[in-house]
C-alpha cells in the first residue's frame, strides 16, 4: 500500500447510500479502497451495516437476531440492500490485487470469519481489519499470524500520552498501523506514533481545509500511510496536485 491510500469511508457516502454496494462503486470509481462495517446474522452471513440495531416503522430490530433473508426482505426507507461481504468480494473481483478493503468489525468471530472468506477469494493481503480493543485483535493475532490489523483509537483518546496508549502491546500484537481521528491533536499524535515506529491511519478527513495539511503532514521522512473520507474523488483532487508539484 502506497502513502496516503484513501479509503472510501462505508463508499463515497458524502454522496450515496453508505455500506451499499452502488456507494462502494462510486468510491472505487472515484480512486479509493473500501472502508464498510461488518457485522454477522443470525444465519452466521457477514453483511456490511453499521449499526448494531435498525429501526423499521416502530421497531428496533437487532442485526445479529435476523437472517440474512430476514435483513434482505426489510423495508428501508432509503431503499437500500444490504450486502454481504461475500458480495462484495464477488463485485469487486475484477480488481484482481489492486484494491484494498479496511473492515471495522462487531466482534472477534464477525474478524474472523471475514479474514477466512478473504483467504477463499485469495485477498488475504488486500484486507485490514480495524478494531478500538487490543483484545479482539491479539486474539486474532494468534489465529493468523500474517494478517494486517489496525487499531483504531478509542474515541475518549483525543491526545496521545504513554499512559492512555498502549504502545508496548500495540508492539507485541503487531499492528500494521494506529487509526487516529482528523482532530486538532492530529499532528502532535502523528508525531508520537511515528517516533514509535507505527504507520498512522488518519479518519474523519472531510473538510476541504483540513484534506491538504494532512497531505503534507511529515516527520522523520513519514507520511500519512491511509486516510478514510466521505469524499474520494475530492481528497485524491489534493494528493494528485501535490503529487504533480513534487
Amino acid at each position: 500500500m502506497e502513502e496516503h491510500y484513501i479509503f472510501g469511508h462505508r463508499g463515497a457516502m458524502g454522496y450515496c447510500i453508505e455500506n451499499t454496494i452502488p456507494c462502494f462503486r462510486k468510491a472505487v470509481q472515484m480512486g479509493a479502497g473500501i472502508e464498510t462495517d461488518l457485522r454477522m446474522t443470525r444465519d452466521k452471513k457477514i453483511i456490511c451495516f453499521h449499526d448494531p440495531h435498525v429501526k423499521i416503522n416502530t421497531s428496533n430490530l437487532n442485526i445479529s437476531k435476523l437472517t440474512l433473508q430476514e435483513i434482505k426482505n426489510l423495508p428501508f426507507k432509503d431503499d437500500r440492500i444490504i450486502p454481504t461481504l461475500e458480495e462484495v468480494f464477488e463485485e469487486f473481483r475484477i480488481f484482481n490485487n489492486n484494491l484494498y478493503f479496511s473492515f471495522d468489525i462487531s466482534d472477534r468471530h464477525v474478524g474472523k470469519k471475514a479474514i477466512e472468506l478473504a483467504k477463499k477469494f485469495s485477498l488475504i493481503e488486500n484486507i485490514l481489519i480495524t478494531d478500538q480493543r487490543l483484545s479482539v485483535l491479539a486474539w486474532l493475532r494468534k489465529i493468523f499470524p500474517d494478517i494486517s490489523l489496525v487499531h483504531t483509537l478509542p474515541f475518549f483518546i483525543k491526545k496521545i500520552n504513554l499512559n492512555n496508549v498502549n504502545i508496548k502491546k500495540l508492539k507485541k500484537i503487531n499492528v500494521l498501523a494506529v487509526n487516529i481521528k482528523n482532530n486538532i491533536y492530529v499532528r502532535e499524535n502523528f508525531k508520537i506514533l511515528t517516533k514509535h515506529h507505527f504507520n498512522v491511519f488518519v479518519w474523519d478527513v472531510n473538510l476541504k481545509t483540513r484534506m491538504k495539511p494532512l497531505l503534507e503532514l511529515e516527520y522523520n521522512g513519514k507520511k500519512v500511510k491511509a486516510l478514510y473520507t466521505d469524499y474520494p474523488d475530492i481528497l485524491n483532487e489534493y494528493k494528485n496536485k501535490l503529487n504533480y508539484k513534487r
